[in-house]
């Protein structure tokens, strides 16, 4: 293997840890642990390699002549997600006390894809001659292969801790094969130039549709706690040097509240919370699964009621000043609005898409 190539799978390798990183991006309440996510790449990402190699073996040559023309949809994309399955199944017992949130599934789910998609990247950097094509693969495709598999995850989960109908986990690998078999077939064809941005724009759709399922299952985390219940739990809040409270103006040492990234404080003097701009993205992160960044944070903003206030509003219930990058609310205010967003993300993907019943979850989580 040239060194060429052997950059290239570093690279893919990269790209692939930022992936999960993303994933577990969304894991905000309880964090599953390094070693266990390394061994389950490890594990997993073998044993589905060797299960992929033993069924391309046993697949009859006159099958893969039969479906010529759906070759990626009837051979490659089954054996292949069937192979990652294999995989997670493989590494439960390592995992069964850790995998006790629907996020859970999906996260060790990504971690069997990146193993199995380094081995694959390996064997394609060998035997591959087309180069631009070799470098789109090895770029692409570890992100490609975590994202069509991360919801089998979350299936897997419903049927072995939920006890849900082993139809659920059917569905989601009709799904993981639907869209890896899309993502090969157009691989496969002489589209020339055009390949880049087809894929490009493929991978970004699979990826909201894996996305948004993480924000859905997030929402229904047993551990979720409301902001409420945040600062009723907290443990001696110590006196900090005190933010600006832009209610009363008031710059005096106020009790200090934090969690990762987000501080807070109370100001005791006319009794709202003060936070910095950045923090309050964070809080509607982590108690309301609702993942504002970047364009998407921005267009959330609205001019604060009344008109004469000089503040703008993160969707509800804040007063946040832009110039100061200062923010306050009243606490059962801003936690109802937080409660609210995330019921209403649970409701929608009840309707219109497969979730586990959030009743279930919690008893599952109580009984391990």
């Amino acid at each position: 293997m040239s060194t060429e190539n052997f950059i290239l799978i570093a690279c893919s390798l990269g790209l692939g840890l930022l992936c999960i990183w993303r994933l577990q991006w969304y894991d905000l309440h309880e964090t599953e642990p390094f070693t266990k996510m390394f061994f389950v790449t490890l594990l997993g990402g073998f044993v589905s390699v060797v299960v992929a190699l033993l069924l391309y073996r046993i697949v009859p040559h006159g099958w893969r002549n039969l479906f010529l023309h759906l070759h990626m949809f009837s051979i490659v994309a089954p054996i292949e997600e069937f192979a990652k399955l294999i995989g997670l199944i493989a590494c439960y017992r390592l995992i069964r006390r850790q995998m006790n949130e629907p996020v859970d599934g999906m996260i060790y789910m990504a971690c069997v894809a990146l193993g199995f998609s380094l081995v694959e990247n390996y064997f394609y950097a060998v035997g591959m001659e087309d180069h631009s094509l070799l470098v789109l693969r090895l770029l692409i495709c570890t992100p490609g292969h975590i994202f069509f598999s991360a919801y089998m995850g979350l299936a897997f989960y419903a049927v072995v801790k939920l006890k849900l109908n082993l139809m659920t986990l059917v569905i989601a690998f009709l799904v993981a094969v639907f869209m890896h078999g899309c993502w090969n077939w157009f691989l496969s064809q002489k589209l020339g130039g055009l390949i880049f941005p087809i894929m490009i724009a493929l991978f970004f759709l699979i990826r909201r549709f894996t996305l948004r399922r993480l924000e859905e299952v997030t929402a229904i985390s047993p551990f979720r706690k409301s902001l409420r219940q945040f600062i009723e739990d907290y443990s001696g809040p110590k006196q900090e040097k005190g933010l600006e409270c832009l209610h009363c103006n008031g710059t005096h040492n106020k009790q200090t509240y934090r969690l990762g990234s987000i501080v807070l404080q109370k100001c005791d003097r006319c009794r709202h919370f003060v936070t910095t701009k950045k923090s309050l993205g964070e809080i509607f992160r982590h108690f309301a699964g609702r993942f504002l960044i970047g364009y998407k944070e921005k267009k959330q903003y609205f001019r604060a009621s009344p008109p004469e206030q000089p503040y703008s509003t993160l969707v509800a219930n804040n007063y946040v000043s832009d110039k100061k990058n200062l923010a306050y609310f009243d606490l059962d205010a801003l936690s109802e609005t937080l409660d609210q967003l995330s019921r209403e993300k649970v409701d929608r993907a009840i309707k219109t898409f497969w979730l586990p019943n959030v009743k279930m979850v919690e008893a599952e989580a109580r009984n391990p």
